[in-house]
């Protein structure tokens, strides 16, 4: 999938619980396989989503949207991988 810059901006202000609802519902129908399949190809496209951004952008908020980034691919979606049983709702 690939975002429109609008849709990308709107995403990005969402707070966890928000995004946790909208991909659960974007995938509500899709098998576990082909979900974290999907997943592992997430890298390519997180990083170009990221590119897009200007260090500035990277740097506003608190915390700065770097950090929320780097806690939500290297914390948040591994608790996923590990227990779906557990995350979906």
């Amino acid at each position: 999938m690939t975002l429109d810059p609008d849709e990308s901006d709107r995403l990005l202000k969402l707070d966890t619980d928000e995004t946790n609802a909208y991909v659960q519902d974007l995938y509500r129908e899709t098998g576990w396989a082909e979900a974290r399949s999907y997943w592992a190809g997430s890298c390519d496209r997180l990083r170009g989503e990221v590119a897009r951004l200007s260090d500035q952008q990277l740097a506003e908020g608190e915390p700065p949207l770097w950090k929320s980034i780097a806690g939500e691919s290297f914390n948040h979606f591994p608790l996923h991988l590990a227990a779906p049983e557990k995350t979906v709702g």
